[in-house]
């Protein structure tokens, strides 16, 4: 009896892991992202960055745009009522992390290639190099990292134009 018992809490337990995984996997809808706002108040940055048409969440809306006073990188903040948060850094300097991060090798579009970090002080990470210039998008997870996929981070960079 306590052998089916063990058997059944398994089995419901890798049900539930497994739909989790797949809708993880599947969860790659993208929303229409009207960077304008953010357009304009990136015009005291020096270079000429690319920002985003696409977003993996509904309802976005500029935060903030951060230019440190040097003018070598910019940050601008996206949250929404659900309270998703996503930064996108931009700078002419790679950032680094550390050695021992799982780190995943991307292919955005045709021709760039970006690494996906699964998991870093929580949140997701994707960063490539278009250009001059280095991108990031942070995604900071409210529970849990599933909460946007590798695929709609790797749309999301994408759809920068």
């Amino acid at each position: 009896m306590k052998k089916g018992k063990v058997l059944s809490a398994a089995l419901i337990i890798a049900v539930i892991f497994g739909m989790t995984i797949s809708w993880s996997s599947l969860n790659v809808e993208m929303y229409d992202y009207h960077h304008s706002e953010a357009a304009n108040q990136m015009e005291s940055f020096p270079f000429k960055a690319k920002l985003p048409t696409k977003i993996p969440f509904e309802d976005m809306k500029l935060m903030n745009v951060n230019i440190e006073e040097d003018k070598q990188q910019a940050v601008i903040t996206l949250f929404n009522a659900k309270k998703n948060m996503i930064d996108i850094k931009i700078s002419p300097h790679k950032s680094e992390y550390e050695q021992e991060l799982t780190k995943r090798s991307v292919r955005i579009g045709k021709d760039i290639t970006g690494i996906f970090i699964p998991e870093y002080s929580g949140k997701r990470i994707l960063t490539w190099k278009d250009g001059q210039l280095y991108y990031e998008i942070s995604y900071y997870y409210k529970l849990t990292k599933w909460e946007v996929s590798k695929q709609q981070l790797v749309k999301m960079a994408a759809s920068f134009k």
